[in-house]
């Protein structure tokens, strides 16, 4: 579902080349959920805003369900491109419009793609709130007046309205409490059983990755050091010293209820 050869992604920055992803190679199987695993610049967040045409690509290619990533936001590719794929952002507030209302939010899709009438895209928005556990009471309701993790659960649904086979989730739960964090995740994972979904997601926190992934790949510097499967990473399995100290340091802090 996922395929990425070479993929490198190179900033210029004070006059400086930054090669913040630096050719990895990846593959992620149809409804298999994939999890990118590292500390801060690692280069892992660039994957993920490559792959939806957020970054540039400098060198190498990637394809999602067969599409290249869109290049600018309009025409016919980015709009089928948009029917495949998705992404959750870290910070539910920042990625909601403000003087959006819910309704507003997840209707805006549907009306972008040409999807149904008035009478089917209510009925859309209203399945998709209990799809995420928010009753029609929400509907009506603007960012600031929910708490972190029902906008997060908003921010959920908006990517679901389209009914993508992809979701590509970068630390979709780090800016939330970590009770909250264990009902978002569990969320998540209740969404890909059901829908068939692939995920490939981004985290620092090897214990969240651990919890949601069936495999994953830890980065540093921009490469791709280790791949592991769940079965490894339970048994402690690790080549790389690095991988062994980023786990050491998130198992005391996983999510409760996770």
């Amino acid at each position: 579902m996922i395929e990425i050869e070479g993929l490198e992604v190179v900033f210029a920055s004070h006059g400086d080349r930054v090669r913040a992803v630096d050719g990895i190679d990846l593959a992620v199987e149809a409804r298999e959920s994939f999890g990118l695993v590292g500390e801060s610049g690692s280069g892992k967040s660039t994957v993920l805003r490559a792959l939806c045409g957020l970054a540039p690509v400098t060198a190498g290619q990637a394809r999602i369900a067969g599409l290249p990533p869109p290049r600018g936001h309009g025409g016919g590719r980015a709009r089928a491109f948009a029917r495949r794929v998705q992404m959750v952002f870290q910070d539910p507030f920042g990625s909601l419009h403000p003087r959006h209302s819910v309704d507003r939010v997840l209707s805006e899709p549907l009306l972008i793609h040409r999807l149904g009438d008035r009478r089917e895209r209510d009925r859309r928005v209203e399945a998709a709130l209990a799809d995420v556990g928010l009753d029609a009471s929400y509907r009506f309701r603007y960012p600031h007046q929910l708490s972190g993790g029902q906008r997060q659960r908003v921010a959920v649904a908006r990517a679901l309205m389209l009914e993508p086979s992809v979701l590509l989730l970068d630390e979709p739960t780090s800016a939330l409490d970590a009770s909250v964090q264990a009902e978002v995740l569990n969320l998540l994972s209740r969404l890909r059983e059901e829908r068939g979904l692939t995920f490939l997601m981004v985290s620092h926190d090897v214990a969240v990755i651990d919890h949601m992934c069936d495999r994953l790949a830890v980065m540093q510097g921009g490469r791709i050091v280790e791949v592991l499967d769940r079965a490894a990473l339970a048994g402690g399995d690790l080549r790389e010293a690095y991988s062994r100290t980023l786990l050491e340091s998130s198992r005391a802090h996983a999510p409760a209820g996770t």
